[in-house]
C-alpha cells in the first residue's frame, strides 16, 4: 500500500462519491469500475463494469486502453491483493491500464498497478546509457580488468533503440561482448524512468544466479540504486503452509507413512524457513514427500485461505508485483503466457504480474521451450499418482475419499440425516470401486501400448541397437491397425469409467457444498476444492489421451516415450506442434511492446535466416532489427583447433576404440583440465569406464555427469585444476569455467539430432513437403548451433588459452563440414592425421606451460 496516500490523490471527489453510492446500491458487495486517469494521474470519470462478481465478465477487459484504471472494492476492508486481483491487473497492465483496490468507505486505497500512458513514454537517452559503459565511468573504475568494448556499446545502443521504438531485436553477442551489462543498463533506466516493469528470461539457473547475485547488484551500486529486482520462481518451488499443517496433524489418515521421517523434517524446516523455497532445503526430498507440501494452483484457496497473508508463494508474488526488474526462466515465462492465453486472455491463475518489455537471453533454446508449452503430455506415473491421492493403492483406507468419509461420519447428528448415508454410499460403493477399476484398466492400457510400441521399434532397428529408453512415433494410420484394437477397447473402457467417476465426484462435491451449515462448510471447503481439482486433473488426462488416439492432429506429431526405471516401466504419451513459428508470433511477440532475443549462438553461415524461420520472427516484419556482434577475444592467439582427418567415421567398425584411445592421449597431453563432451550417454559411460582405468591418467580426477548435480560437479572441477569432466547434452552449454581449470574441450561427435526422433522426423517431413532440403534447412543448422555452444565452453575470458579437439572426421571429409568451422570465431586450425595433430597439441600445451 502506498504510504501516506489518500484516495483524493488518485480519485476526483465526484468519482469517490459515485463509487461509494454504487457500492452502497450493490449492498456493499464487490463492484468493478473503470475510469480514465488524466495527465496528472487523477481519475476524473468512471463507470461500472460489473456488480457482484468482478471476475464474471472477463471479455469486458478487452476494451481497456492505455491510461485506463480498473477500480475494485474489497468489502472486508482488507486491501491485500488476492490472486484474482493480480490476474486481472496482469491483463489490464498488458493494455497499459492500472488497477486500484479500495474499501467500501473509500477512505483507503491500494495502488496495485499504476496506469501507463503511452504519450508519457520517456525515451532512453542513448548517450546516457553509453556513459555508464565507457572508459572513465564508475563501472570502469569498479570493474576489475575493465576495458571499453565497441561490441558492448553497439549492443547497448540496439537494446535502447528497441525500447524507444517498440521494436524486436535479434542480437547475437559472441563470448566476451558483455551482453548482460549491455541489456541491463538500458533495461534498468527504462524501468525507472517509465515506471514500467522489464522482464528478463534465461534458460539456465547459472545465468539467473549471475544476474541476481552479481550483475544486478553491480548495476545497483554503479548505475542506479532506485530500482528493485526480483528472481521469480514457479509455484512448484514453494511449500504450502496449509498442506504442511494438515500433513502434521492429519497426515496419518491421508497418506502412507513410508517417508514419515522425511515428511516430519519438511514440516520442521517450514516452521523455521523465511521464504519456504525448496532451494533452501539442505537435502533433496523425494518427489512424493515434496508433493505433500508443495503449493499447487488448483489446490490453493487464495485469499480465502487462513494462511494467505503468510503464504510463502503469495509473499513472493507480492514482492514480484513491486519489482522493476523480474528475472525468470523460459519455462516460467511460457507458463505465464500459456495461462494468460486461455479464456480469451483472462485467467485467474496468471503466473506473473504485468510486463510488456522483455529480454530473452539464451534465446537459442526458445523453440524447444515453446514446443513443450504448446504441446501436451500424460504419463502412466502421473495417472498412478493422481489415483493414489484419491485412494491409496496399498491401503484403501487412506487417501482423500476415505478421509472425506471419515470427516462426514464425525459430523453425525449435526448434519441432515439423509446426507451422511447418501454421500458415504456414493463414495464407498461407487467411486472407490470405480477408482480401483480405473487403476487396473489404466495399467493394462499403458502396458499393452508399451508392448506394441516396442514391437514397432524392433521392426525399425536391429536387435543390437535396442535401448532401454526408446521413443516411438505414432501415426494415425498405425493406430487404425488391427493389433491396436485391444488398446482402443481398453482406452474406450478407461474413458467411459473415468468420466463416469468424475461425474460422481462432482456430485459429491455439490452435495457437500449444498449443506447449509456454516461451520461445516468452513471445515470441508479445502477438501471440496481438492476433490474438484483431482476431478479436473482426471478429465484433463482423459481428454489428452483421447486426442492422442482418436483425433487427427494436423500440424502436430505424436510419440510414446518408454524407459526402464527403478520403480518400473515409465510410459509417456506426447503431442507437440511440428512448428511453433505461427504461435510464437501470435502468442509471444504480439503481446510485447518490445523484446530483445540474444545469445552467443543464433546465426548459421553468418545470418539469422534459420533462427527467424524456426521461431516465427520472420513474421514480425519491420518490427524486427538484427545485429551480429563478434567476440572481442583474440581467438587466433587463444585457441588451437585440432581436427584429425584419419579418424574412422562414426558408425564405422573400430570407431569407438579409436575415439576412446584418442581421448586418453589428448587428456595425457593436456594434463587433464578438460571437458569431454558426448552426444550419447551410452558412449559417455563406456569411455569413462575405459579411460578411468588408464594408468597414465591416474593422477587426474575423473568426473562423470550423473554422479552429482551439475553445479556440484562444476564446483569440484573448478577446485581441482587437473580434473576431467565427462558430460553430455546439458554440459554443451550454460557452463562457465574460467582460468587454468579448463584448457581443453574434446568434442567426440558433431551434435546432430537423433534421426529417428519423432519431432525431428516430422519437421524434416514438413520441410520436404514445402520443397526444402531437410538436412540443409534443419538438421545441419541445428547441429551447427549446438556445436558453437560446445566450442564456446573453452574461452570465457581474455586471458583464457586452450585447445578444442574434434574427433568426428566428418567435419573434414564431408562437404558440409566447412560450415561448422566457418561458424566459429577465426582461430588457429590444423587438419591432419591424429598423430600430427597430437604432436602440435603437445607443442601448444608445452608453450603454455613454459609461459
Amino acid at each position: 500500500m502506498i504510504p501516506n496516500s489518500s484516495p483524493l490523490n488518485h480519485l476526483d471527489s465526484d468519482v469517490i462519491e459515485f463509487i461509494v453510492n454504487e457500492i452502497s446500491g450493490a449492498g456493499g458487495k464487490e463492484v468493478l469500475f473503470c475510469g480514465t486517469a488524466g495527465k496528472e494521474g487523477l481519475v476524473t470519470d468512471v463507470k461500472v463494469l460489473s456488480r457482484g462478481n468482478s471476475y464474471s465478465a472477463p471479455a469486458i477487459l478487452k476494451g481497456l486502453a492505455s491510461g485506463s484504471v480498473l477500480i475494485h472494492n474489497h468489502p472486508s476492508g482488507n486491501l491485500d491483493p488476492s490472486d484474482e486481483d493480480i490476474a486481472v491487473a496482469s491483463i489490464a497492465g498488458n493494455a497499459g491500464a492500472g488497477f486500484y483496490i479500495v474499501n467500501n468507505e473509500l477512505d483507503n486505497i491500494y495502488i496495485l498497478a499504476p496506469p501507463f500512458r503511452s504519450e508519457k513514454k520517456k525515451y532512453i537517452d542513448i548517450d546516457h546509457v553509453l556513459y555508464f559503459l565507457r572508459d572513465g565511468s564508475k563501472i570502469s573504475r569498479s570493474l576489475k580488468g575493465y576495458e571499453e568494448r565497441a561490441e558492448q556499446l553497439d549492443m547497448a545502443v540496439s537494446v535502447s533503440e528497441t525500447f524507444n521504438d517498440d521494436k524486436i531485436a535479434l542480437i547475437e553477442a559472441g563470448t566476451g561482448v558483455g551482453k548482460s551489462m549491455a541489456y541491463l543498463v538500458p533495461s534498468v533506466l527504462w524501468a525507472v524512468s517509465n515506471k514500467e516493469r522489464v522482464l528478463i528470461s534465461t534458460n539456465t539457473i547459472n545465468l539467473q544466479e549471475q544476474l541476481i547475485y552479481k550483475d544486478i547488484p553491480f548495476i545497483h551500486d554503479n548505475v542506479c540504486s532506485d530500482f528493485k529486482a526480483i528472481l521469480v520462481k514457479g509455484r512448484g518451488n514453494y511449500a504450502c503452509k496449509k498442506k504442511a499443517a494438515r500433513l502434521g496433524s492429519e497426515g496419518g489418515e491421508l497418506f502412507e507413512d513410508q517417508n514419515i521421517a522425511e515428511e516430519r523434517s519438511l514440516v520442521k524446516w517450514m516452521e523455521k524457513s523465511k521464504d519456504g523455497c525448496r532451494s533452501d532445503l539442505n537435502f533433496v526430498p523425494r518427489a512424493s514427500s515434496w508433493g505433500k507440501i508443495v503449493s499447487e494452483a488448483d489446490l490453493c484457496g487464495k485469499a480465502r485461505c487462513s494462511y494467505y497473508k503468510e503464504c510463502f508463494f503469495y509473499m513472493a508474488r507480492r514482492e514480484a508485483a513491486s519489482a522493476d526488474i523480474m528475472v525468470v526462466n523460459h519455462h516460467l515465462l511460457f507458463a505465464d503466457l500459456a495461462v494468460k492465453g486461455e479464456k480469451g486472455g483472462f485467467n485467474e491463475g496468471a503466473v506473473l504480474p504485468p510486463y510488456s518489455r522483455v529480454i530473452l537471453d539464451e534465446a537459442h533454446n526458445i523453440e524447444d521451450v515453446a514446443t513443450e508449452y504448446f504441446g501436451a503430455s500424460v504419463s502412466k506415473r502421473g495417472m498412478e499418482l493422481l489415483l493414489g491421492r484419491m485412494v491409496s493403492k496399498k491401503d484403501s483406507s487412506r487417501g482423500l475419499l476415505p478421509y472425506i468419509c471419515n470427516k462426514i461420519a464425525k459430523k453425525k447428528g449435526t448434519l441432515p440425516s439423509s446426507f451422511i448415508p447418501q454421500v458415504s454410499a456414493l463414495i464407498n460403493e461407487k467411486i472407490i470401486p470405480s477408482i480401483e477399476y480405473i487403476r487396473s484398466v489404466s495399467s493394462e492400457f499403458f502396458d499393452v501400448t508399451a508392448y506394441l510400441s516396442m514391437e514397432i521399434k524392433k521392426k525399425e532397428a536391429k536387435a543390437e541397437e535396442q535401448k532401454r529408453d526408446i521413443r516411438v512415433r505414432i501415426w494415425d494410420h498405425i493406430l487404425s491397425g488391427e493389433e491396436w484394437l485391444e488398446v482402443k477397447q481398453k482406452l474406450a473402457d478407461l474413458l467411459r469409467s473415468g468420466r463416469q467417476c468424475a461425474a460422481q465426484m462432482k456430485t459429491v462435491a455439490r452435495s457437500i457444498r449444498d449443506v447449509e451449515d456454516k461451520e461445516w462448510k468452513e471445515n470441508i471447503e479445502t477438501l471440496v476444492m481438492e476433490l474438484n481439482a483431482y476431478t479436473e486433473r482426471l478429465l484433463s488426462f482423459l481428454d489428452t489421451v483421447e486426442s492422442f488416439f482418436f483425433m487427427e492432429t494436423e500440424g502436430h506429431v505424436k510419440w510414446i516415450d518408454i524407459s526402464d526405471k527403478i520403480g518400473g516401466m515409465s510410459i509417456r504419451f506426447n503431442i507437440a506442434p511440428v512448428s511453433v513459428a505461427e504461435m510464437m508470433n501470435e502468442k509471444v511477440y504480439s503481446n510485447f511492446k518490445s523484446a530483445v532475443l540474444t545469445s552467443a549462438t543464433l546465426s548459421v553461415k553468418g545470418g539469422f535466416a534459420y533462427f527467424k524461420e524456426r521461431t516465427g520472427l520472420e513474421k514480425t516484419g519491420e518490427r524486427l532489427k538484427e545485429k551480429l556482434l563478434l567476440s572481442p577475444f583474440d581467438f587466433k592467439a587463444q585457441v588451437f583447433l585440432g581436427i584429425p582427418t584419419d579418424m574412422p567415421l562414426p558408425g564405422d567398425k573400430g570407431y569407438e576404440e579409436v575415439m576412446i584411445k584418442a581421448i586418453a592421449d589428448a587428456l595425457y597431453i593436456s594434463e587433464g583440465r578438460a571437458f569431454v563432451l558426448f552426444t550419447s550417454y551410452n558412449m559417455m559411460n563406456k569411455a569413462f569406464r575405459e579411460i578411468s582405468g588408464d594408468e597414465r591418467l591416474s593422477s587426474y580426477p575423473m568426473m562423470l555427469q550423473g554422479e552429482g548435480t551439475r553445479n556440484s560437479l562444476i564446483k569440484r572441477f573448478r577446485e581441482d585444476e587437473r580434473s576431467v569432466l565427462f558430460g553430455s547434452d546439458s554440459f554443451w552449454e550454460g557452463v562457465d569455467v574460467q582460468g587454468d581449470s579448463l584448457m581443453s574441450v574434446i568434442l567426440t561427435k558433431l551434435p546432430f539430432n537423433v534421426p529417428d526422433d519423432p519431432l525431428v522426423q516430422a519437421r524434416n517431413e514438413m520441410i520436404e513437403k514445402n520443397g526444402g532440403n531437410p538436412f540443409m534447412d534443419y538438421v545441419l543448422p541445428e547441429a551447427v548451433l549446438k556445436f558453437k555452444q560446445g566450442f564456446g565452453r573453452l574461452i570465457r575470458s581474455k586471458s583464457d588459452r586452450g585447445a578444442v579437439l574434434i574427433l568426428d572426421s566428418r567435419i573434414a571429409r564431408k562437404s558440409y563440414g566447412g560450415i561448422f568451422v566457418k561458424s566459429l570465431p577465426q582461430c588457429r586450425v590444423m587438419k591432419s592425421t591424429f598423430q600430427e595433430v597430437s604432436n602440435e597439441l603437445n607443442t601448444f600445451f608445452y608453450s603454455l606451460r613454459k609461459n
